[in-house]
C-alpha cells in the first residue's frame, strides 16, 4: 500500500536533508483543468464518486518513479495513456515539486513523437506559477510551452532520459535526487516493488514472495535441496493443498453469503423503491390530471367567454367594413360621374350663344316645315309648278306692259264720259280694252246702257253689271300680287327640287335643337350638379371616417384575439406537457405493472426526496443488479453441485 508522507515526515526529512516529494500539480491534464496535491498535512485522503479522476491523480506517480514505459502501471497502453494525460502538445503539464535542501520542480509534457519530455526548474512551484499563466478577464489562462520557456529562461533545463534517471535515483543522501537507493538496490528492483505499491490488485503469492526476496536481498541466491528436503516439500505442498481447499471453500461460502446478503438487501431496497414509485405515481398522476383538466377548463372558458364574442364582433365589423367599402365605391362612382358631367358641361358654349343659335335654328326649322308642308298640302309636282310659274310670269309681263302703256290704252280714250267707259269696260274684251289708243277711229259720245249695237246686230246688255276699268294703282297691286305668287311658286319649285335635302336638313335641325336644348338645360342644372358633387364629397369623407373607425376597432379586436390566443397557446403547451407527462407516467407504470400487482407494499408511506424519474432509473439499475446477482448465485450453486 502506498503511504503518502505526512507533514511531520516532510519536516523530519527536510531537517535530515532527505529527498522528498512535496507537491504534485496537474495543469490541463487528464480530467483536471488545475489540480494540486500538497503533502504538508498529517494525512491525505482522496474521496469522491466513481470516474471523477481519483486513480488518474495517484497514477501520475508512474511518470515520476517509472522512467521506463514497460514498468508503467496503467489500465491502457502507453500511447493512449500519454494522450489521455497530455491531450495537447503545448498546453498540458504535470509538475512535481521536490525538496532537497532547496526546492526544484520537474515539469513533464508530451513531445511530437509521443514521448515524455522532462524539464528541471530550479524553483518552487509557488515561485514559478505566475509565469505559467496570464490574466484574462477574471480568470487565468495557461500559457503555451514556448512562452513558459521564455518566462523561465535561465531557470529551466531540458533533461534526456539518462539525465532524468540521474536526477531521479541517487546512491547517497548527499545526491540532490528525487529518491536514493541503498548500495545493494537497483533501479530495476525499485521499479519491480514500487509498481505494486501503486496497484495492490497486482499482488499475488508469487509476486509477494518475489518482492520479499528482493526486499531481503536474496532474490539472486540459489539453493539445492536433498531428497529428504524434497519429501518435506511434497508434504508441505500436500498440506497446503488441503488448507487451500478449505480456504477456497471458506472464501466461496463467504462470497456466496455475501452475495445472498447483498441480493436480499438490494431486493428490499427495490421494494422500497417500488413503494416510493407507487406513492409518487399515484400522487403525481392525480395532480397532473387535475392540473391538465383545470387548464383545459380555462382554455375552454377563454374560448367561449372571450374568443367567441370577439370573433362575432370581428365578423360584424368585417360586414360593416364591407358595407362601407361598397358605399364608398358607389359614392366614388357617383362623384366621378357627376364630375365628368360637370367637366363636359363646362366645355359647352356660353348659354347666351346657345340660346341665339337655338332661336336661329328654330326659325330655319319653321321655314323648312312650312315649305315641306305646303308642298305636301298643295300636292305640287315639278310639271304643274312649272306651268304655274310660266303663267304667272306671263301675267306679270302683261301687267307690266299695261302699266308701261297705261296712258295709251284704248279704254282711257274711247270716250270722255266715265259711264260710257264703264259699260265698254264691262262688255269689251281685254284685248280690245288694252289696245293702243291709235286703234280708235272715232270716240263714243253716247251709249245705250241696255242695248249693244254690234255691227248689224243688237245685244241686250241690261243685265250686265257695269265694271270699273283698271286704274294704275290696281295694276300695281295686281303686279305685286302676281309677282308674289310667282316668287312663291319659284320657292315651291326650289323646295320641290331640294325636298329630300330639306327633309334631311330638318332631321339634322331637330337633332341640333335637341342637342342645344339639352346643353342649355344641363348648363341651367350646373349649380345643382355642383351642389350634388359637394354632397357626394362630404358623404365620401364621412364614409371614409366611418370605415377608418371600424378598421381601428377591428385592429384592436384582432390584437386582443392575438393576445388571448398567445395565452391559450402557452396553456396548450402546458396541456401538451401534462399529456406527455401522463403518457410517461403511464409508460413507467406499465413497465412495472406486473411487479407492483404482485408486490406486497408493506412499507410506511414516507415522503421521498427522489423524483419519479430518478426512481425509475434506480429501479431499472437495481433490477439489472439483482438479475446479475441472481445469475452469479445460480452459477455458484451450479458449480458447487458439479
Amino acid at each position: 500500500m502506498f503511504k503518502i508522507p505526512s507533514k511531520n515526515d516532510i519536516i523530519k526529512a527536510q531537517n535530515k536533508g532527505c529527498n522528498i516529494l512535496n507537491k504534485i500539480v496537474l495543469l490541463n491534464s487528464a480530467k483536471y483543468q488545475k489540480a494540486i496535491i500538497a503533502f504538508d498535512v498529517d494525512s491525505i485522503q482522496i474521496v469522491g464518486k466513481n470516474n471523477i479522476g481519483k486513480t488518474s491523480l495517484i497514477s501520475v506517480l508512474n511518470f515520476l518513479y517509472m522512467p521506463n514505459k514497460k514498468d508503467w502501471n496503467f489500465d491502457d497502453p502507453a500511447l493512449e495513456t500519454l494522450k489521455y494525460y497530455f491531450k495537447k502538445l503545448d498546453k498540458n503539464y504535470i509538475i512535481f515539486e521536490i525538496y532537497k535542501n532547496s526546492y526544484f520542480c520537474i515539469l513533464m509534457k508530451r513531445s511530437d513523437n509521443n514521448q515524455l519530455q522532462y524539464y528541471k526548474i530550479d524553483s518552487s512551484y509557488e515561485d514559478i506559477q505566475n509565469k505559467l499563466f496570464k490574466k484574462q478577464d477574471k480568470s487565468n489562462l495557461l500559457l503555451d510551452f514556448e512562452t513558459i520557456q521564455s518566462n523561465l529562461i535561465g531557470n529551466i533545463e531540458e533533461l534526456d532520459n539518462n539525465k532524468f534517471k540521474t536526477l531521479l535515483y541517487g546512491k547517497s543522501k548527499r545526491d540532490k535526487t528525487v529518491i536514493w537507493l541503498n548500495e545493494n538496490s537497483t533501479q530495476k528492483t525499485f521499479s519491480k516493488i514500487y509498481k505494486y505499491l501503486l496497484n495492490t490488485k497486482l499482488i499475488t503469492n508469487e509476486k509477494l514472495k518475489e518482492s520479499l526476496l528482493i526486499a531481503d536481498k536474496k532474490n539472486d541466491e540459489i539453493r539445492e535441496f536433498s531428497p529428504n528436503d524434497n519429501q518435506k516439500i511434497e508434504d508441505i505442498k500436500r498440506h497446503q493443498n488441503y488448507i487451500s481447499k478449505l480456504e477456497n471453500i471458506k472464501q466461496d461460502f463467504s462470497e456466496f453469503k455475501h452475495l445472498v446478503d447483498e441480493y436480499y438487501a438490494k431486493d428490499e431496497n427495490l421494494n422500497k423503491k417500488y413503494s416510493n414509485f407507487n406513492n409518487l405515481y399515484n400522487s403525481e398522476l392525480a395532480k397532473v390530471k387535475k392540473d391538465k383538466e383545470t387548464l383545459e377548463g380555462e382554455v375552454q372558458n377563454i374560448q367561449s367567454a372571450e374568443i367567441e364574442p370577439l370573433n362575432k364582433k370581428s365578423l360584424y365589423l368585417a360586414t360593416q367594413t364591407g358595407s362601407c367599402k361598397t358605399n364608398i365605391a358607389s359614392v366614388n362612382n357617383n362623384y366621378k360621374t357627376k364630375n365628368q358631367e360637370i367637366v363636359k358641361i363646362q366645355k359647352y358654349d356660353p348659354i347666351a350663344l346657345l340660346k341665339a343659335s337655338l332661336k336661329n335654328i328654330q326659325t330655319e326649322e319653321k321655314n323648312l316645315k312650312y315649305d315641306i308642308s305646303q308642298i305636301e298640302r298643295e300636292d305640287y309636282t315639278k310639271d304643274n309648278i312649272q306651268e304655274l310659274i310660266q303663267e304667272k310670269q306671263s301675267q306679270s309681263t302683261q301687267i307690266e306692259n299695261k302699266i308701261k302703256n297705261f296712258e295709251n290704252l284704248l279704254i282711257h280714250h274711247i270716250s270722255d264720259d266715265e259711264n260710257v267707259k264703264k259699260v265698254i269696260n264691262s262688255v269689251f274684251s281685254d284685248d280690245i280694252l288694252n289696245s293702243d289708243k291709235s286703234k280708235i277711229i272715232a270716240s263714243i259720245e253716247t251709249i245705250d246702257k241696255n242695248i249693244l249695237n254690234l255691227f248689224d246686230g243688237k245685244i241686250d246688255i241690261s243685265s250686265i253689271k257695269e265694271k270699273d276699268f283698271l286704274t294704275i294703282d290696281t295694276l300695281n297691286t295686281q303686279l305685286k300680287r302676281t309677282n308674289q305668287e310667282l316668287k312663291k311658286y319659284k320657292s315651291i319649285q326650289i323646295s320641290i327640287n331640294t325636298f329630300d335635302e330639306k327633309q334631311t336638313r330638318l332631321v339634322n335641325i331637330e337633332d341640333e335643337l335637341k342637342k342645344i336644348s339639352s346643353e342649355i338645360n344641363e348648363i341651367e342644372k350646373l349649380p345643382k350638379l355642383k351642389e350634388e358633387l359637394f354632397i357626394f364629397d362630404e358623404e365620401r369623407k364621412k364614409l371614409e371616417d366611418e370605415k377608418q373607425k371600424i378598421e381601428e376597432e377591428e385592429k384592436d379586436i384582432k390584437n386582443k384575439i392575438d393576445t388571448i390566443k398567445k395565452s391559450i397557446e402557452e396553456k396548450n403547451k402546458d396541456i401538451i406537457s401534462y399529456t406527455q407527462r401522463l403518457n410517461k407516467l403511464q409508460s413507467y407504470y406499465m413497465k412495472f405493472e406486473d411487479e407492483l400487482r404482485n408486490l406486497h407494499l408493506s412499507f410506511i408511506n414516507e415522503e421521498s426526496s427522489e423524483s419519479i424519474d430518478s426512481l425509475v432509473i434506480d429501479i431499472k439499475a437495481l433490477k439489472r443488479t439483482l438479475y446479475s446477482l441472481k445469475n452469479r448465485l445460480l452459477s455458484k450453486v451450479g458449480a458447487e453441485i458439479a
